[in-house]
């Protein structure tokens, strides 16, 4: 298996596999952070949990644009692609 990191090369476009689960850690520990925050401002601020719950809903609904506008058909090609380049350079 040839790792791009240590030729110092990534196919272009690419995120190496460390950024990509940095981004990944960073959003998570920061999410499981914010989100009781914000819901304990809202609920404190109110005085009632249920209120809460609206932003939580809201922020389910507003996640439902980012993820319907995801090209599932263009990342199937672009793995298709990058896997017989990879194929091609581990020759």
């Amino acid at each position: 298996m040839l790792n791009y990191h240590l030729l110092g090369k990534k196919p272009d476009g690419m995120l190496s596999s460390h950024t990509r689960y940095g981004l990944f850690s960073i959003t998570d520990k920061s999410n499981s952070f914010v989100g009781p925050l914000i819901v304990g401002l809202i609920a404190d601020s109110t005085g009632n949990i249920r209120c809460a719950f609206f932003f939580l809903v809201f922020m389910v609904w507003a996640a439902v644009p980012v993820l319907l506008s995801v090209n599932v058909d263009k990342g199937r090609q672009d793995v298709s692609d990058y896997v017989s380049r990879r194929a091609l350079v581990e020759e």
